[in-house]
C-alpha cells in the first residue's frame, strides 16, 4: 500500500522477492480527440493489481498468430499475453523495490511507429531494473488516428490540435514527477527513455519547453529522433489528410467522427497512409 497525492494505491508483489508492481494506475482522462486532464484524486483505495486498457491499434482487429509478417514481434513481445483495447487507455505502471527510498526513476516510452504497442508487453523487465536500484515506469498513450488527428474544428474547440498521444506522454511524466516520491523514487532523478517511436517521442519531450524541470536525462534507443517519415510541420498542413479521412468515413461533423467505430477508423487511416507512402515513393 502506498499513499500518493491522489490517494492510497494498492499494488501486488513482483515476480522477484522484494519488488512490488503497481499496474494500471490512471494518470489522466480524455475523450476522443481531447487533450488529457491529469488525475489528481480518487476515492477509496486504488486497486493497481491489473494492467489498464491499451490504445486502439491495428492488432486489436485481427489475430496476430495468423499473420506471418507479425511473427517476430508477436513472439518476442506478446505471445501468451492478452490485452484490452479502448479509447479509455491513459494508464501507467510502476515497478519498485519494496524498500525504495530516493531511487532514480526510468520513464520508458514504448515504440510501435505511433500506431502500435503498449506499456505492459513482455519485454519490460521491471524487476531487473529494481535489482539495480532503479524504479521503472511505463505508460500507455493514444496511437494512430486516436493520438494524432488534426482538424480545424478541433483547433477551434481547444485552441490547437494534433499530437494527443505526445500530450498523453507529457501528462504521464507530469503525474510521475508529482507522485513518484510516494513509491520511493527521486523526482529530481527521472530519466526518460524510448525505443523507435519511443525514441522519437523522447526527442520531442527534450525540445519542448513544456517539459522543463520534469526530467534530468534522456536515452534514445533504435531511433535517432524525428525522420523524414515523421517530420514536424504546422498542424494546418495535415488538415487535408484528416479531412479526407472524414470524407471516406462519411463523418459529416466532429461528433460523427468521435462516434466512428475504431476498426473502421483505423482501416481508413491505414489506407490513407499506404496511399500517401506510395505517392511519395
Amino acid at each position: 500500500m502506498v499513499q500518493t497525492g491522489c490517494g492510497p494505491v494498492r499494488g501486488i508483489p513482483g515476480k522477484e522477492e522484494g519488488t512490488a508492481v503497481f499496474r494500471g494506475i490512471r494518470y489522466a482522462r480524455a475523450g476522443r480527440f481531447e487533450y488529457p486532464v491529469q488525475v489528481d484524486h480518487w476515492d477509496g483505495i486504488y486497486d493497481a493489481g491489473r494492467f489498464g486498457n491499451c490504445s486502439w491499434q491495428p492488432r486489436a482487429f485481427y489475430n496476430e498468430e495468423e499473420v506471418p509478417e507479425k511473427a517476430f514481434y508477436y513472439n518476442e513481445f506478446r505471445k501468451g499475453e492478452s490485452y484490452i483495447y479502448s479509447d479509455d487507455c491513459l494508464f501507467l505502471n510502476i515497478w519498485a523495490p519494496v524498500d525504495a527510498e530516493g531511487l532514480p526513476v526510468l520513464f520508458y516510452i514504448h515504440g510501435g511507429g505511433f500506431k502500435g504497442g503498449c506499456g505492459h508487453e513482455k519485454h519490460f523487465p521491471g524487476e531487473a531494473y529494481c535489482r539495480r536500484g532503479v524504479i521503472l515506469v511505463t505508460c500507455n498513450y493514444r496511437l494512430g488516428p486516436m493520438g494524432f488527428c488534426a482538424l480545424p474544428e478541433l483547433a477551434e474547440e481547444a485552441g490547437f490540435t494534433g499530437n494527443y498521444g505526445l500530450f498523453d506522454q507529457l501528462c504521464a511524466l507530469q503525474w510521475v514527477r508529482g507522485n513518484i516520491a510516494s513509491f520511493g523514487g527521486n523526482p529530481d532523478r527521472i530519466t526518460i527513455m524510448g525505443q523507435s517511436a519511443g525514441a522519437m517521442s523522447v526527442q520531442q519531450l527534450c525540445v519542448t519547453p513544456l517539459t522543463k524541470g520534469l526530467f534530468c536525462g534522456a536515452i534514445m534507443l533504435s531511433g535517432g529522433g524525428v525522420s523524414r517519415q515523421f517530420s514536424t510541420r504546422p498542424a494546418s498542413e495535415a488538415y487535408p489528410f484528416w479531412q479526407e479521412l472524414e470524407r471516406r468515413l462519411g463523418a459529416s461533423d466532429l461528433d460523427a467522427l468521435r462516434r466512428a467505430e475504431p476498426q473502421r477508423l483505423f482501416e481508413v487511416f491505414q489506407a490513407l497512409c499506404k496511399g500517401k507512402k506510395e505517392r511519395n515513393g
